[in-house]
């Protein structure tokens, strides 16, 4: 393969796009293609996307397109010949299953949207598992995804090993069904951390825990800086990292925080085995540092609420543990509390119980603080490389005439990115084809701690001045 230089920021090639029927038939694409779009999500099982084309042969009734096609499609960033750079769906085609738009255009000319997803995931749906499965955690998970029984999916599958042999009856449930299950009851042997998330992107299929995805480098440095042009010179390097657009959706909603568990929480575990219940609670401000944060850095992961009182009593955020409280049942038995279920000869259990005590509390804080958290909606130029799950860097401008850094503290640093959509328009093919990625990164920290209160008024900084006009009782 020629490697070619980019030109402009964006820039793609399409080196494949073939709509397969069912019949077995082929139709290429790559002249017809307006748009292609793909969505990843790491809280979502499967990759989907849409294709939108015009066409004057009537396919819908020559080929015919019914909405049970298959399309192959790779590509790439001009330059990017590595395998896991490119996105590439020719050896494992999407699934098209709904025809989303189909309208008459100028001439005799018909507009196509289809949407396409894995076939993975049709036949996740199409599939049901009754039988037992046992050892760890992530083999089973492996087990489950390459099986021809079940899923059987040829990519590349990114496991995190987990901690302790587990058995598991699947009654009749679809394979992600029972995934999801395994993912919360799961715990790494790297970390002990129990945060798994079960995602597809264009990469593969992953089964990690978020402080695997915190632990990797940063892919791009983003700013919001001007257009890189210097002496009449595209600055390719500065372009593909400028923001052209962003905003902040959300910040802490202490009403979801306080509801979702992520302040304070409570589990009650009873077991049935020996008789005895347990309590243990969660607060936030006192467990904050027990699993590693989105910066990976004790200095710049702080608590994104106040450990101030905030009641008479002295009281944090993070002292009402009945603020959310859980019931549910276990079997131990022995010192190391393992399944009372599962026996071997010698009257003692091999098999680890469900350990809720050890993951219920702390998953559901992280999770309900991904959501309630600081939260960026941004576009920037696209390149193949970047998937749902990459880490990034984002430094954006002070309004502080005082700040000699010149970085906005609260928003800058380190984030993760949670959904992505790959946009593509007008092929370069027929010229003029820009690749943009709409993504979603999150923060679970911030990079300072809160300082306790002093007192009196904030006081406007030098050069800075406001005025707020108030209407009298009157309303004049």
């Amino acid at each position: 393969m020629t490697k070619e230089a980019i030109q402009v920021a964006g820039e793609y090639v399409l080196d494949t796009i073939k709509l397969l029927s069912s019949t077995g038939q082929f139709v290429d694409l790559k002249s017809q293609v307006a748009s292609i779009d793909i969505y990843e999500n790491i809280f979502t099982s499967s990759i989907s996307g849409s294709i939108t084309f015009v066409e004057t042969y009537d396919l819908m009734t020559n080929f015919p397109i019914v909405g049970q096609e298959f399309l192959e499609l790779k590509l790439r960033t001009p330059g990017f010949n590595n395998q896991v750079d490119i996105i590439d769906f020719v050896d494992n085609p999407l699934s098209v299953y709904k025809i989303q738009q189909r309208n008459d255009v100028a001439g005799d000319s018909k507009l196509y949207q289809l949407a396409f997803t894995s076939p993975e995931l049709l036949k996740n749906y199409r599939t049901r598992l009754s039988q037992s499965y046992e050892g760890q955690t992530s083999d089973i998970v492996k087990t489950i995804l390459t099986s021809d029984d079940s899923i059987g999916t040829k990519k590349n599958i990114h496991l995190e090993s987990t901690v302790g042999l587990r058995k598991f009856i699947s009654p009749n449930l679809h394979p992600y069904t029972l995934i999801k299950k395994l993912t919360k009851e799961s715990l790494s042997s790297n970390s002990n951390s129990p945060h798994y998330l079960f995602f597809e992107n264009t990469k593969g299929f992953h089964f990690r825990t978020l402080q695997s995805l915190y632990g990797r480098d940063s892919i791009r440095q983003l700013h919001s800086g001007e257009t890189g042009l210097g002496d009449h010179e595209i600055d390719l390097p500065h372009e593909f990292e400028r923001l052209l657009s962003y905003g902040f959706q959300s910040n802490n909603d202490m009403l979801k925080s306080i509801m979702g568990g992520m302040l304070g929480s409570k589990l009650i575990t009873h077991d049935i085995y020996k008789k005895q219940y347990k309590i243990n609670t969660f607060n936030y401000i006192d467990e904050f540092g027990t699993y590693g944060r989105v910066e990976n850095n004790p200095n710049r992961d702080n608590p994104v609420y106040s450990d101030q009182p905030i009641d008479k009593l002295g009281n944090d955020v993070g002292d009402f543990p009945d603020s959310v409280i859980h019931l549910q049942p276990t079997s131990t038995v022995g010192v190391a509390n393992n399944d009372a279920q599962h026996y071997n000869s010698g009257g003692e259990s091999n098999y680890s119980s469900n350990k809720y005590d050890s993951w219920m509390l702390h998953r559901e804080q992280r999770l309900t603080g991904l959501e309630n958290c600081l939260s960026i909606n941004a576009a920037i130029y696209g390149d193949t490389s970047m998937s749902a799950g990459d880490m990034i860097d984002i430094n954006l401008p002070s309004v502080s005439v005082n700040n000699t850094e010149n970085t906005e503290a609260m928003t800058s640093g380190k984030y993760l990115i949670t959904a992505l959509r790959h946009n593509f328009i007008h092929p370069v093919s027929q010229g003029g084809g820009t690749h943009t990625i709409y993504l979603e990164a999150v923060r679970d920290s911030i990079p300072f701690k809160i300082p306790s209160a002093v007192g009196g008024a904030l006081q406007p900084q030098s050069g800075n001045s406001m005025t707020i006009n108030v209407p009298n009782a009157t309303g004049s």
